[in-house]
C-alpha cells in the first residue's frame, strides 16, 4: 500500500463556513436593496449610527444563515469577520440594537400592523416580485391568499382561535413570490382585509400588464369580492363555504365520476343576486348498505368557462400556497 506524504502548515487566510452565502449577498448587492433601504427607511440621528440596511440585512443574515431562524444569533455572527466582508457588514449591530429600532419604528392601528417603515419593505419587495414576473415574461398570473397563524407569546399578543397567542398573516402569492403580507393582532377573521388585498394587487399587476387571476379558500367566498372580480375581468375560483342553500341544490344534480370515490357536477347559484358558477364534489360514504350513498359536499366558486375537471384541478393547485407558507414558517421559524 503506498503511503501518502502530506504536508501541512497554517496559513493567515480566515475562513467561514458561512462561504457559500457569498451568491445571497451578492444578488442582494446587484438588486440595489441595500441603497433603496437607506433611501426610504429612518435614518440614525447621527453619523455615527447604523443605516437602516446594516440593520436589516444583519437580522437577514442570521435568520438565514444560523440555522434556527432567530435574530438574537447576529451577535454570534459578529465574531465571524469573513461573513461580515462577505456581506459587507464590518459594522454589524447588535441584536438589541436591531429589536430597539424594530420596535421605534413599528407602527399599529388597533390590531393591525401598519406604519411607513412596513409600507416600504412591502414595496420595495412587490416591486422586486414583480420586476421577477415580467422578466420571465408572464402575462397572467394566478394569486394565491391564504391566512397562516404564527405564535407569538409576548406581552403585546393575544389569543387567537386556536388558543395561543399570536397573530395572523395575511398573505399573497404569485409563482413563489410574496406580493403581499398583513398581520393582525389576535383573533381577526381571516376574511378581513381580503377585497382590499386583492384591489392593492389587481392595480399593481394591471400597471404592469400582468392579468390577474384570483385563487382562495372560504374565507374569499363573499359577494363583494365575486362581484369586484367580475367586474374587472379577473377570472376567480374560491372555495365556497358550505351552506345548506348549496346541499339543497347539489341533491337534485346529475353527477359524473370524477375518481372511483369521486363524483363532479356543476350548477348556477345565485350570491345576493349575482349568478355564480358553482362546481361541485361529493365522495362516496362508507357504509354496510348494499347502495352507494355520496355526502361530503364541497363548492368552487368561479367565474372561469373551463371544464368542471380543469375547474377542480385549477383550485387544487392552490396547495403550491400552503408549500410557501411552510417555507417561510419551517425555514424562517416563523411559527414563532
Amino acid at each position: 500500500m503506498k503511503i501518502l506524504s502530506l504536508n501541512l502548515k497554517m496559513g493567515n487566510e480566515k475562513i467561514t463556513s458561512f462561504g457559500g452565502s457569498i451568491l445571497l449577498a451578492d444578488f442582494i448587492k446587484k438588486l440595489g436593496i441595500e441603497e433603496r433601504l437607506d433611501s426610504y427607511l429612518p435614518k440614525a440621528g447621527s453619523n455615527r449610527g447604523y443605516k437602516p440596511s446594516q440593520k436589516i440585512l444583519s437580522f437577514l443574515s442570521s435568520v438565514m444563515l444560523s440555522g434556527e431562524g432567530r435574530y438574537v444569533n447576529i451577535d454570534r455572527l459578529k465574531k465571524d469577520d469573513t461573513i461580515k466582508t462577505i456581506w459587507g457588514l464590518n459594522n454589524m449591530p447588535h441584536s438589541t440594537n436591531i429589536g430597539e429600532w424594530f420596535l421605534k419604528n413599528g407602527e399599529s392601528n388597533g390590531d393591525f400592523a401598519t406604519g411607513k417603515t412596513k409600507k416600504i419593505i412591502d414595496d420595495i419587495s412587490l416591486d422586486l416580485a414583480i420586476k421577477a414576473l415580467k422578466t420571465k415574461n408572464i402575462k397572467e398570473a394566478v394569486f394565491d391568499a391564504d391566512v397562516s397563524l404564527i405564535e407569538a407569546n409576548k406581552k403585546e399578543s393575544k389569543k387567537t382561535y386556536k388558543g395561543f397567542r399570536g397573530m395572523g398573516s395575511l398573505l399573497g402569492f404569485v409563482n413563489g413570490y410574496c406580493l403581499y403580507s398583513d398581520f393582525r393582532n389576535g383573533n381577526v377573521h381571516a376574511s378581513v382585509g381580503l377585497l382590499d388585498q386583492i384591489k392593492y394587487i389587481h392595480a399593481k399587476l394591471s400597471e404592469n400588464g400582468i392579468k390577474m387571476v384570483y385563487r382562495s379558500d372560504s374565507a374569499g367566498y363573499d359577494s363583494d369580492i365575486i362581484e369586484y372580480c367580475s367586474n374587472n375581468n379577473i377570472t376567480y375560483y374560491i372555495r365556497a363555504k358550505e351552506f345548506n342553500s348549496l346541499k339543497k341544490e347539489a341533491c337534485e344534480l346529475e353527477f359524473k365520476n370524477l375518481t372511483e370515490e369521486k363524483q363532479i357536477s356543476e350548477f348556477v347559484y345565485f350570491l345576493k343576486g349575482l349568478p355564480v358558477r358553482m362546481i361541485t364534489t361529493r365522495e362516496k360514504a362508507e357504509t354496510d348498505l348494499p347502495i352507494e350513498i355520496y355526502d361530503s359536499y364541497r363548492f368552487i366558486a368561479t367565474n372561469s368557462n373551463k371544464s368542471v375537471v380543469n375547474v377542480y384541478e385549477t383550485y387544487n393547485d392552490r396547495g403550491v400556497c400552503e408549500y410557501n407558507i411552510k417555507e417561510l414558517k419551517q425555514n424562517f421559524e416563523l411559527d414563532r
